[in-house]
């Protein structure tokens, strides 16, 4: 939801995300008011915490992690791809041979393909 609240500022370089302490850190150039009224009109109980200078070495951190995971993100729809054919052909192959064997196979293989969307969904 925070990602694509904010997938329209191009001043953003990088979000991390702590999530079992509930912080964000946005690494952007410009002003920090629209990408923080922009966080408050969620209703998730965004505050401002701090702000500083980010150094060239914090920004290539911030840019490699959004990297990884968009990197996460291409491995993670590979996965989902894969499992979601072999979920169809296994389904199609058991249901014309009538093999409960292929059936069970073909739902196990759709389960995974559950998993593969609902992380990435997560990752975004």
């Amino acid at each position: 939801m925070i990602r694509l609240a904010l997938n329209g500022f191009e001043e953003i370089r990088a979000l991390s995300f702590d999530l079992s302490n509930r912080r964000l850190k946005v690494v952007h150039d410009g002003e920090v008011e629209p990408v923080t009224s922009k966080l408050k009109t969620l209703g998730l109980g965004a505050s401002l915490q701090e702000t500083v200078a980010a150094n060239p070495e914090t920004i290539k951190a911030a840019e490699f992690s959004a990297a990884s995971a968009k990197q996460e993100s291409g491995t993670l729809r590979w996965l989902l791809g894969i499992n979601a054919l072999l979920f169809v052909v296994e389904m199609t192959a058991g249901l014309i041979a009538q093999s409960t064997g292929l059936i069970g196979e073909s739902l196990d293989n759709f389960a995974d393909a559950a998993v593969y969307g609902l992380a990435l969904y997560a990752v975004g």
